[in-house]
């Protein structure tokens, strides 16, 4: 049998970075599109434009994928600190 070892502090360091990541990836909306407001080439501001809406949603999917990472990364921690508190609860015939 292998002894699993994990170091819940760089776990939810991790998912705490991801959320950060997360948050500045959410926030960064509408720059394409923005730009397309100051070309004056017109076909190029339409495919700006397009770029933007379909941008748009690949931008949700992966927010929405950055997010569920981070959130699993917090909440492994949590959970591996409640087993291992558990665990010891037990030895010392606390439970």
């Amino acid at each position: 049998m292998s002894d699993l070892r994990v170091v819940t502090e760089d776990l939810r360091r991790a998912g705490e970075s991801l959320l950060t990541c997360y948050e500045e990836f959410r926030s960064a909306q509408d720059t394409a599109d923005r730009g397309a407001e100051a070309v004056e080439h017109a076909r190029l501001a339409d495919a700006l434009r397009e770029f933007a809406a379909e941008w748009d949603d690949r931008r949700d999917e992966i927010c929405h994928a950055i997010e569920g990472l981070g959130d699993a990364a917090v909440g492994a921690a949590e959970v591996y600190e409640e087993i291992e508190r558990e665990l010891v609860r037990a030895l010392r015939g606390e439970l």
